[in-house]
């Protein structure tokens, strides 16, 4: 089991913290189905989104960093997504993040910390080599490492999985996904209201995407 460093140990008390939160929240039945406020409120932390907010369907994701499932997602069905929905006018994609552990919670520090045009490429490159950050025996200098690859120093990367505004927001997030929205694994999917867990086949995507354009939503 990896030592984490300084900074990752105060990021892994807060999630603590969130997931003990959680314990209480999971008792009741939730609705299946969500507003479009309730699934894009209003945050201090600027949304990552693709296509326009026009389209005919929205679809949120929530994911996290170091969930093999997302990263599975996020290398074979999203870039089919895009081509045929988000690139075309007919999907309107918010991705939202979702931190399962420390670990998780600092890569998107990182990424936070970059300008917010360069944010949709570092969490694709992190996706594709999340083998070689995210289970290693070492992830601060696996995450150090990353970091360089998009312009970060050492120092930088420091500041950014230091700052306790970042992680507040992230945690934000995260309480509203749990208590708003009963997420509690990643990846999580809401299409026009509709929650879907797990990381779907794309054929079955593709099916529930072109049934709500149908609905002409």
């Amino acid at each position: 089991m990896f030592q984490l460093r300084p900074h990752l140990r105060s990021i892994a008390a807060a999630i603590a913290l969130s997931i003990v939160a959680l314990a209480y929240l999971l008792s009741g039945a939730r609705a299946e189905e969500y507003t479009k406020e309730q699934l894009l409120p209003e945050t201090e932390l600027q949304i990552l989104s693709e296509g326009t907010s026009k389209a005919p369907v929205y679809m949120v994701e929530y994911s996290s960093l170091t969930c093999s499932h997302c990263g599975h997602f996020a290398k074979k069905i999203k870039p089919l997504i895009k081509e045929e929905f988000i690139d075309t006018g007919k999907l309107y994609y918010v991705t939202r993040e979702f931190p399962l552990d420390a670990v998780a919670s600092a890569a998107y520090m990182i990424g936070r910390a970059l300008p917010h045009e360069a944010y949709a490429e570092y969490l694709e490159v992190m996706f594709v080599h999340q083998r070689d950050w995210a289970y290693t025996k070492d992830p601060y200098a696996a995450l150090v490492k990353m970091g360089r690859q998009f312009g970060l120093s050492q120092k930088q990367v420091d500041a950014a999985i230091s700052n306790q505004q970042v992680l507040d927001m992230l945690l934000e997030t995260h309480n509203h996904a749990t208590k708003v929205l009963g997420v509690t694994a990643t990846p999580t999917f809401f299409i026009n209201g509709k929650k879907y867990v797990g990381a779907l086949p794309y054929d079955q995507l593709q099916e529930i995407l072109n049934e709500q354009i149908a609905k002409g939503y």
